[in-house]
């Protein structure tokens, strides 16, 4: 096993994990089975700081290794749906895209990027 990779990980999904559509939102490693339970079983504990109503599904998984192809392996241990799980809304979805692509704009390329991002002016008022 690789030196530089925690042996467990919890993750936090918008959908189920198997849908295909690379939806994990965030997650946290761990050098221990017992750590990683830990925060398994008590998700919105502040172990994984995404977990609300909005998120689906959370995941305990295990490092197997890295396969001939240089992809790494992991096996999945346990997952759980969220029992409050509430859909966001579209538009809810859209603002959020929205302010995360121009924070990203707004560090590449400054304020005015960021501005523009968001569907503000850019252009200097006159004194």
């Amino acid at each position: 096993m690789s030196e530089e990779h925690n042996k467990y990980t919890v993750s936090v999904w918008g959908s189920h994990p198997d849908s295909d559509n690379d939806d994990c939102w965030t997650g946290n490693d761990y050098e221990s089975l017992r750590k990683a339970l830990d925060a398994f079983s008590r998700p919105g504990d502040g172990f994984v700081w995404a977990w609300g109503p909005s998120a689906a599904y959370v995941e305990l998984c295990r490092f197997c290794g890295v396969n001939g192809d240089g992809v790494e392996v992991w096996e999945r241990l346990a997952l759980m749906a969220n029992p409050n799980f509430s859909p966001t809304n579209d538009d809810d979805l859209y603002d959020d895209w929205q302010s995360e692509w121009a924070m990203q704009q707004g560090m590449a390329h400054g304020c005015d990027a960021y501005n523009e991002a968001m569907g503000w002016s850019t252009e200097k008022e006159e004194a």
